[in-house]
């Protein structure tokens, strides 16, 4: 196994907590770090766990691009598009990662302060975070579990099935529930900014989710798993959800647009009362790549990079209830000024519309939005769709040395919304879902005050004409809740994932996304050519994609299995269709 192989050299511990141990660093080699005169004490945990952090939680926001919810000006993704090439290096850097999370593990239980769970349970989490970027990519994965050298014969292991990934994955997880403090806990200590109990709970149902769907939906093709029991993951991600809604006091802010958009942390507590787990980071701190690591240079600049498809824009519903297929109340989408008119609130507070604020200076001056800029600035960007995010957008973008604030911002990891979005889903594929699990999850999400949208009533759904094609029979009560998972979770990253765990190919073979409506202010700047359909909407791949996405679901529902790892170990077999 040559990635294995390759990464077992020292680990450089870099850009540790304050207290970072000079004198340590001096006189202990870092390939010696496991020697006795480190892992003594809780302090030694936390100075190790600190730097694995910096590695957990990179490009958390992608806005959806590459799925039928968001386009970028960087082109259709190879993925999407089934060119991604069998020398793909699929793990990455996935088990450089766990192998130092792994030398955490096998020394950690040498301290023994109570002071030290916090530290072990985080070291858990994070194992799991990145096991759980392997199964996502890969499926069935080489299993490692403790440092090993570079004779050991275990560097040569087949791979586990993806059903025992999960299994180790969650199983991660729960040690890390035992272990991990709660958020209000770490609160106390003003160290909420340090992965929680309430965080572990909820990555645990959203990964049991994930496997669950994936099996029940693969099932019985190359991408299943024979005699799997998809069923138990569905079961652990309602019970997980659940846990969290009943026993944790989580509640859906009552402003949609403050979950995503408020960027400081006041006090010792995150001001928005159904984050789960979040962190603050700086561009003053961090550097001109503080927002790149931490969060998405395609979205904090100004244009965006990244612009929604009519498609996501289109599953709005609109303020009675009802599809805007049937709806009375909707008035087309040929005017960007009008597209959130008589819509669920939801949209507005999604995209910009012209007239809202869109910068905010130093001194409180205020610039509204009047169109996207479509066409290339001076530092070569612009908005590819039409339809400009404002979720996470920081509304202060200004240089440094007139706003210290600039590109503050938090980036949500987990969020209440999502949980009871996972109670729904989990719930109605288990075939238990009612009105009463409507009412506390559903009908929460609309309830919201700056919401404020009609209750999903599960013995009254209205038919959608326009209801997406999966490429199987979907019943309206999940094609509702998939609806509302969009709509809700519109451009944090989740898109992709659900349509190849949802084997819901169809939703994109042959398609080439449209943007918004093509408005004649529209065309602001260096006269770039602005490729459009026959009915004048933004056509951003219209000569990359003459025949729409070519996603192949033979294939491309997994990466390949790295090329490099089956030459040097043939035992490992390739993944389906490569």
């Amino acid at each position: 196994m040559n990635k294995l192989k390759s990464i077992i050299s020292f680990f450089v511990i870099t850009a540790l907590a304050a207290g970072c141990t000079k004198d340590f660093l001096e006189r202990a080699p870092l390939d010696t770090i496991s020697e006795p005169e480190f892992w003594k004490t809780a302090n030694d945990l936390q100075l190790y766990v600190n730097n694995l952090y910096h590695n957990s939680w990179k490009n958390q926001y992608e806005m959806d691009n590459g799925s039928d919810n968001a386009l970028s000006t960087n082109g259709a993704s190879t993925w999407m598009n089934g060119l991604t090439q069998p020398t793909a290096d699929a793990t990455g850097s996935s088990y450089t990662h766990i192998r130092n999370v792994n030398i955490m593990i096998a020394n950690m239980d040498r301290v023994t302060e109570a002071d030290g769970d916090q530290y072990k349970g985080e070291a858990y989490f994070i194992r799991a975070r990145h096991y759980f970027d392997i199964l996502g990519n890969v499926g069935a994965a080489q299993l490692v579990t403790e440092p090993l050298k570079s004779t050991d014969e275990r560097l040569y292991m087949l791979r586990t099935r993806r059903d025992s990934v999960a299994d180790f994955i969650l199983s991660d997880l729960d040690k890390a529930i035992a272990l991990l403090k709660t958020k209000d806990q770490l609160k106390l200590s003003n160290e909420y900014q340090r992965i929680n109990k309430d965080a572990a709970i909820a990555f645990k149902a959203r990964i049991a989710l994930f496997e669950g769907t994936w099996e029940k939906y693969h099932n019985g093709t190359p991408f299943g798993v024979p005699g799997g029991d998809y069923n138990k993951f569905l079961r652990i991600a309602a019970e997980s959800a659940k846990l969290l809604m009943d026993n944790y006091g989580y509640t859906l802010d009552d402003d949609f647009q403050k979950v995503h958009n408020d960027h400081t942390i006041a006090g010792s507590q995150i001001p928005v009362k159904e984050i789960i787990f979040a962190r603050q980071f700086s561009n003053l701190k961090f550097g001109g790549g503080g927002r790149e690591i931490y969060g998405n240079p395609d979205i904090n600049q100004w244009p965006h990079k990244v612009g929604y498809t009519r498609s996501a824009i289109r599953s709005f519903l609109c303020t009675d209830g009802l599809p805007i297929s049937v709806s009375p109340l909707y008035e087309g989408d040929q005017s960007l000024a009008n597209i959130g008119k008589n819509r669920d609130p939801r949209l507005d507070m999604s995209v910009f519309t012209p007239g809202e604020v869109y910068r905010i200076s130093a001194l409180g001056d205020t610039t509204r939005f009047v169109n996207p800029f479509t066409t290339v600035d001076a530092a070569g960007q612009y908005q590819p769709t039409g339809y400009t995010s404002q979720k996470f957008y920081t509304y202060d973008l200004e240089s440094p040395t007139s706003n210290p604030k600039t590109w503050d911002m938090i980036t949500v990891f987990f969020r209440y919304g999502e949980v009871l979005l996972i109670y729904a889903e989990a719930k109605a594929e288990l075939g238990e879902f009612d009105q009463a699990v409507a009412d506390i999850t559903i009908n929460k999400l609309r309830s919201r005050a700056s919401v404020n949208m009609p209750p999903l009533m599960v013995g009254a759904i209205v038919a959608d004409p326009e209801w997406p094609d999966h490429g199987y029979p979907l019943s309206p009560l999940l094609q509702e809740i998939r609806r509302e998972r969009r709509v809700e979770l519109l451009g944090e990253d989740f898109r992709f994932d659900d349509i190849r765990r949802w084997a819901a190919a169809k939703l994109i073979i042959g398609q080439n996304f449209q943007g918004a409506y093509f408005e004649p202010i529209m065309n602001n700047g260096s006269g770039r050519t602005i490729a459009k359909d026959d009915d004048n909407y933004f056509l951003p791949f219209k000569t990359q994609l003459p025949n729409g996405y070519q996603f192949d679901p033979g294939k491309n529902y997994l990466m390949p299995f790295p090329m490099n790892e089956i030459i040097i170990n043939p035992a490992l077999t390739k993944n389906p269709g490569w």
